[in-house]
């Protein structure tokens, strides 16, 4: 549309827009990954190095959480010849805590975040790592747990992870309500409802230290259905230790505090170098249409598992203005209403002028669920109606949780957060 017709369009308007925008530059973006780096250092370091520096420089985490550590030496080889190699002093480390078999470890960026405090939560077979960092021009505070659940699968061992669970959720509850943080690692948990997943989630009489599963994946893990979110094993064939059997299992993940509700940003949500296309085989087999060949291919040679990130918003501030008669042009999108919801809400947007809009809803993986609307639209204040039991490309019900609502028109582009309840 020329300059003339989108200026008419504006008069067209006529008496004020109400705009709700976030102020450019007043927060930051984190990426925060978690990776299981298999017995590091061990016997074959060198050779595993160049791939580990591959993975991790093409994934550009601002704080990365290892677990199957061994040793200081460790962490000073992976700070040096992985995190800073490229760079040096672009990350930096805490030292490495010699607990009960493997342990834990913390890289970040100086940059973007300090570290305020390490301690350990005594557990078995390992201890849990509580990382607490401020992040950098905010005054947000954010806990990192690091775990590492007993392997298996069986009675015995889910009994096992679930006083594991335990003992972490109790240390959680005592947290100022409101706290943000995260746990991160690798869990071994092989469906939603074993025990120790469930005691994590649970809405208990203190939720100080619930937290939500931004996926909400629900059901048994290890299976094609889930394929997308699979982060073990990236190798069919047996070498340099660790698993093996192909990429089936969900062992892997990030779970935020509901404190981060608004600023995880869920379609970031990534088990890295893991197309949908590998299921029960090598992450390395071509093609893979998630990394480029190299990546795929150190990925598969680096270890068992394959890293997980996820990106935070943190001190963005929401500004509201108003634009009156001839303003600049200016869309807005506003807040689904009501939210939570149950089956239907109402979304409202304003467009400048007249053009073509699509406004479609995504469930936390990125998958469409529905269009709402898609077509040429005139300029002013429009709403739309969406029932969620009658979502236009939905194949079933759609499940109680987190869904993102999109508006796209000409280069503007906004996303917003709602909830369904069921």
């Amino acid at each position: 549309m020329n300059a003339l017709k989108k200026a008419m369009a504006i008069v067209a308007l006529g008496q004020s827009l109400i705009v709700f925008s976030a102020l450019a530059g007043s927060g930051d973006t984190l990426r925060i990954a978690s990776y299981n780096l298999l017995n590091f250092p061990g016997s074959d370091v060198a050779a595993r190095v160049p791939y580990f520096r591959m993975v991790v420089q093409s994934m550009k985490p601002d704080i990365l959480v290892v677990q199957e550590v061994t040793s200081q030496s460790g962490m000073d080889i992976f700070l040096a010849n992985v995190m800073n190699a490229y760079q040096p002093a672009r990350y930096t480390n805490v030292p490495f805590h010699d607990g009960p078999d493997t342990d834990n470890g913390l890289f970040f960026n100086p940059d973007k975040v300090s570290l305020v405090s390490t301690s350990y939560i005594q557990n078995s077979p390992r201890h849990i790592s509580e990382y607490v960092v401020h992040i950098t021009g905010t005054r947000d505070t954010l806990r990192i747990y690091s775990l590492h659940l007993k392997a298996s699968s069986g009675t015995t061992y889910e009994q096992q992870r679930l006083a594991e669970a335990t003992t972490l959720r109790n240390y959680l509850n005592a947290l100022p309500a409101g706290s943000q943080f995260i746990i991160v690692g690798d869990y071994n948990i092989y469906r939603s409802d074993e025990p120790a997943f469930q005691k994590l989630l649970a809405d208990e009489t203190n939720n100080n230290g619930r937290v939500r599963d931004p996926l909400n994946a629900v059901g048994v893990w290890n299976n094609y259905n889930f394929r997308f979110i699979h982060t073990q094993s990236p190798r069919v064939r047996s070498f340099g230790g660790g698993s093996t059997g192909g990429m089936d299992d969900r062992f892997d993940m990030i779970l935020p505090s509901y404190a981060l509700d608004d600023n995880l940003m869920p379609s970031s949500y990534t088990a890295y170098g893991n197309d949908g296309n590998h299921y029960n085989d090598s992450i390395n087999r071509l093609p893979n249409a998630a990394v480029p060949d190299s990546v795929a291919n150190a990925l598969h040679y680096a270890a068992d598992h394959i890293p997980i990130f996820a990106d935070f918003r943190f001190g963005s501030v929401t500004s509201v203005s108003t634009i009156t008669d001839v303003g600049p042009a200016t869309y807005a999108l506003g807040q689904n209403y009501p939210n939570p919801f149950n089956p239907s809400t109402q979304i409202t947007y304003t467009l400048p002028w007249q053009g073509f809009v699509t406004l479609k809803v995504y469930n936390l993986i990125g998958q469409q669920v529905a269009t709402l609307v898609n077509g040429e639209q005139g300029a002013g204040a429009h709403t739309v109606v969406w029932n969620a039991d009658r979502a236009s490309t939905q194949t079933a019900t759609l499940a109680g949780g987190v869904y993102f609502y999109r508006l796209q028109a000409e280069s503007f582009s906004a996303v917003k957060r709602m909830v369904l309840l069921k």
